[in-house]
């Protein structure tokens, strides 16, 4: 009994002080960055020193899952929801497309702000909408916003281009309580200095004795591959042009990372902070990421495009490993409950924090990777037959407990981004593998098997706890495991909003709005006092 009792004690005394100390959460995004492109998960090629430190004094997330590309991953973790839900599940908002998050759903800064929490700021990329003024970051909670709205830019310039258009312009905005507008006054300054620069000013104003949280979604390490010459020095040993590039833009993404921890430590809110760095999606192999063992990469619903980096850190935050599944939209909802706040809408993400700080049973068992009904696969040659009414031919992949299924193409059809693991470049300095011809040297199998078996297959199964490189499809040996998997995507889609899938929209064109990227359709600048 005397145990027991000094044992609750220890865990009231530590509920009290956690309730009644201010909490700063600071979420770090980085773009594109591959799961074989941290230290912690290879040990040759590509070291990340300052990263390898924060997961070895953290949390690592070992089952941290995202979507497969960029606004469906970062609508999700702003607002806890699948991107069926928020009609973002088909692909990436282009620069001149007014579609996003709409005034119905509520975000984690303005569930932050519904609680009082009156230290809310962002700094970088955007990307889950604006068209509209009223979607822009400074109209969803933040009071503070630095960087740019869509999905990439210069490095240097912060100019982006339409695809083929001749739209092209400067997306790069910043907001406070002195300025709010478009800006260009940041060319020149390489991005990852400028946005460091920018959380450096953020951080020092942050009240340590008070609540705050910082969404920081810096530009590494999409492309444009732009790296800083002391970072490419590094790595000038890796012959492909592209890998070493992307090498380089890591380094400083490691970097950035490791100053801003800094930050917080230097201004007292490091004991008090819940961190999260986690990755929006795999790799993108065409562009030097990498994500070896796992199969697929960005754009496929394999899990080299959905399973990635993930852990948190900070002085609230326990040592070890979390191997409870947790996706993207649990953010959310594990931050809310971090700050007791209260959800006042529908959401699929679980909250997490107690699971994690108390040890609690996972609350989560299941990730609807994603459905999306504009990808139908059309050509594949699979006879087989499911007590099922499910449309196999449908993009769509589910995860439940060990099983994941998915149905259709889980990519997109193309020769150049092969259904199989592909080991970094600098391993066997030979190009990167994306080619028909270079896939029986790599795997020791035709390149038949796996662009006319796997991809004849409009259901595939996988134990991925024993297969987590997807390599043994056993669908054949457990039909009454897909059948059942098959009709919960059934209940998924009847919850599904339509995709939305405006045209480009000639009124976004920057020539029409002084040169830069900004809300077309309405926006509450005045031009000649806030435009710099």
């Amino acid at each position: 009994m005397k145990g027991i009792s000094i044992l609750y004690l220890f865990w009231y005394l530590f509920s009290f002080v956690y309730a009644t100390q201010a909490k700063h959460v600071l979420v770090i995004i980085a773009d594109d960055f591959g799961w074989a492109d941290v230290s912690f998960h290879n040990t040759g090629g590509i070291q990340t020193p300052n990263i390898d430190r924060l997961v070895g004094g953290g949390l690592e997330l070992t089952n941290y899952y995202t979507q497969h590309i960029c606004t469906p991953t970062r609508s999700a973790l702003l607002t806890g929801r699948y991107p069926i839900h928020t009609g973002l599940q088909t692909n990436v908002i282009a620069i001149s497309q007014s579609s996003g998050l709409q005034r119905d759903e509520m975000l984690l800064p303005e569930y932050l702000e519904s609680c009082d929490i009156k230290q809310r700021h962002m700094v970088g990329k955007w990307h889950v909408g604006h068209g509209h003024s009223w979607m822009t970051p400074w109209k969803r909670g933040f009071e503070t916003f630095s960087g740019y709205l869509a999905g990439a830019e210069d490095h240097y310039t912060r100019e982006w281009c339409m695809e083929q258009t001749d739209w092209c312009g400067v997306d790069y905005s910043e907001h406070s309580a002195s300025l709010s507008g478009p800006t260009n006054s940041s060319w020149g300054k390489y991005s990852g200095d400028l946005y460091l620069q920018k959380m450096s000013e953020i951080v020092k104003s942050i009240d340590p004795t008070k609540d705050s949280f910082i969404y920081f979604a810096p530009q590494h390490v999409h492309y444009p591959l732009q790296a800083l010459e002391r970072h490419l020095v590094k790595y000038s040993w890796i012959k492909d042009t592209n890998r070493r590039n992307y090498a380089a833009m890591v380094a400083s993404l490691d970097e950035i990372v490791g100053d801003v921890v800094d930050l917080y430590h230097k201004n007292r809110l490091l004991k008090n902070t819940i961190g999260f760095f986690v990755a929006d999606n795999g790799g993108e192999t065409r562009d030097g990421g990498n994500n070896w063992p796992l199969s697929g990469q960005k754009w496929t619903l394999l899990e080299g495009g959905v399973k990635a980096t993930g852990f948190m850190f900070g002085g609230l935050v326990p040592l070890g490993k979390y191997n409870g599944l947790f996706h993207v939209s649990d953010i959310l909802p594990t931050v809310m409950e971090a700050f007791n706040c209260p959800i006042k809408k529908k959401i699929d993400g679980y909250a997490q924090w107690e699971a994690i700080i108390y040890s609690n049973d996972f609350p989560r068992s299941q990730i609807l990777h994603n459905i999306d009904p504009t990808k139908i696969n059309k050509v594949a040659n699979d006879s087989r037959t499911w007590n099922s009414d499910w449309d196999v031919r449908v993009q769509a992949a589910l995860r439940k407990g060990p099983w994941k299924l998915i149905t259709g193409d889980p990519g997109f059809t193309s020769d150049e981004v092969p259904e199989f693991p592909v080991s970094p470049p600098e391993w066997h300095q030979q190009g990167p593998y994306k080619t028909r011809g270079l896939i029986s040297q790599i795997t020791g199998k035709s390149s038949d098997y796996y662009f006319d078996n796997h991809r004849n297959k409009l259901v595939r199964l996988y134990k991925i706890d024993e297969d987590p490189t997807e390599s043994r499809d056993i669908s054949d040996q457990n039909p009454s495991i897909v059948e059942e998997m098959l009709n919960i995507l059934i209940k998924y889609n009847s919850t599904m909003v339509p995709p939305q899938l405006p045209d480009l929209d000639p009124f976004s064109n920057p020539k029409l709005h002084e040169g830069f990227w900004f809300p077309w359709i309405s926006h509450e600048y005045n031009s000649k006092k806030q435009m710099l």
